[in-house]
């Protein structure tokens, strides 16, 4: 009975930790929240996600928190040139890292932001493929 019991629990733990385990995602104006706060200020910042890009040469944002379009804050995404970025803005100045092209593969993007040097680094697949220092970079909080 004993016996019976933990398996029976193991069976419903591990069911229900496996079925929150992940996300799906139909490729449409998907969406995950991160809450309010992204007052970094002048401090540092680290994002990654795995992703897989696609060839349309546009803007797209894969994880960060920004106050809109020209706001301050900090992106990892894919620029219109069709390259993968690492950007920090402050609402006037930005650093931004430039990576390479990873269309139709899987890889693993991520991106630091260094406040005391205001340098941006973008990695692919835990190489450092980009950096960018723009010493105009103030507070990454409007």
């Amino acid at each position: 009975m004993k016996k019976l019991l933990f398996i029976l629990l193991f069976i419903l733990v591990t069911c229900e930790a496996y079925a929150s385990a992940s996300r799906s995602f139909d490729g449409t104006d998907d969406e995950i929240g991160m809450g309010n706060v992204h007052n970094v200020t002048t401090g540092n910042v680290s994002i990654g996600i795995w992703g897989k890009s696609t060839e349309d040469a546009s803007f797209d944002r894969y994880i960060g928190k920004r106050t809109g379009a020209n706001g301050a804050g900090y992106a990892l995404g894919h620029s219109d040139s069709d390259t993968n970025t690492m950007a920090a803005y402050d609402g006037t100045d930005n650093a931004i890292a430039t990576g390479t092209d990873k269309d139709g593969v899987w890889a693993f993007f991520s991106g630091t932001y260094v406040g005391s040097t205001q340098t941006a680094e973008l990695f692919e697949n835990s190489a450092s493929v980009g950096t960018n220092t723009n010493t105009l970079v103030g507070s990454l909080t409007n």
